[in-house]
């Protein structure tokens, strides 16, 4: 929650009076509106051929939406876990959600485990 301070001062110019409001903004330390989201997601001992197949995948959905990034590069060199990048905060459950139903058509549902994390910003 962002605290406002505010103060007031009054001055009488030539029989009117006028009031000054001013703020001073600082948002709090631990807030920052750019903070993005990592969705990580591992599978304990998965086909290899089928695992790079749903991360191939789910990188070309996820860069054609805007949602994340995940590199083909690191899809194709994926063995047992993906990370995905850049995912805004309010595109996080639409991530899972597009995630969820790859795993499933890739035949790995209930096999993943997928995790969030905050990214901080440097």
């Amino acid at each position: 929650m962002t605290r406002i301070v505010q103060q007031f001062s009054a001055a009488m110019w030539s029989g009117c009076s006028l009031i000054k409001l001013r703020l001073n903004f600082s948002p709090p330390a631990t807030i920052d509106k750019h903070m993005s989201r990592a969705i990580t997601i591992t599978l304990k001992n998965p086909n290899l051929h089928r695992f790079r197949n749903f991360a191939e995948e789910v990188s070309l959905a996820l860069d054609e939406k805007g949602w994340g990034c995940l590199p083909m590069k690191e899809a194709d060199t994926a063995i047992d876990e993906i990370r995905i990048a850049n995912v805004h905060t309010r595109k996080v459950r639409r991530a899972l959600s597009l995630i969820d139903d790859l795993l499933k058509k890739h035949g790995f549902a209930g096999e993943a485990q997928c995790v969030v994390s905050r990214v901080q910003k440097a």
